[in-house]
């Protein structure tokens, strides 16, 4: 209940079609919109952590990580890219960064490629957001020093423009519901 307002209004966009898809006759409006306000109170009062504890530990999973996330795997380097303009984030190529990630070692490349768990990107801007030359655009998590090449491709991922822009929908459009 305490994340990035983004991820929690993903979550419970989730979560509300999830609850009318289990409804076989379907939910009136004012059903529909009950249910909306108990998923936001399960998720800021406990329940919905409590019941991701259940998943992990349902798998096997070692349940202390969700109180103390440095228990999970850490890269060796974390390195800071920053702007090297001022103005305002108007693109990114997600596309290019997730190439990027795959070369860290956060995807797979190859089928019988391993994932390191410890590697990929924080991103710290997002699309409309405005950024002075030197400020972070992402951190970069890695277990071997990327070159300067490679940080200089993830800068790049980042377009960088004079005029305020407008985010982009976080959710763009729900099909088969």
């Amino acid at each position: 209940g305490s994340g990035p307002a983004d991820v929690r209004e993903l979550s419970l966009t989730l979560a509300e079609h999830m609850l009318r898809l289990s409804s076989a006759d379907g939910m009136s409006a004012s059903e529909q919109e009950a249910g909306t306000a108990r998923l936001a109170t399960l998720l800021d009062s406990g329940p919905a952590l409590q019941k991701f504890r259940d998943l992990i530990a349902a798998q096997g999973g070692d349940v202390s990580v969700v109180d103390c996330p440095q228990k999970l795997p850490q890269a060796a380097y974390r390195i800071i890219v920053t702007a090297d303009t001022s103005g305002f984030v108007t693109a990114i190529d997600t596309l290019a960064l997730g190439k990027l990630a795959g070369r860290l070692g956060a995807g797979r490349m190859s089928q019988d490629a391993v994932v390191d768990p410890a590697v990929g990107f924080v991103l710290h801007r997002k699309i409309g957001d405005a950024i002075q030359s030197g400020e972070a655009l992402l951190t970069v998590h890695a277990n071997q020093t990327p070159s300067d090449d490679f940080l200089k491709e993830v800068q790049q991922t980042f377009i960088i423009g004079n005029q305020p822009t407008t985010p982009p929908p976080l959710i763009h459009a729900v099909r088969g519901i």
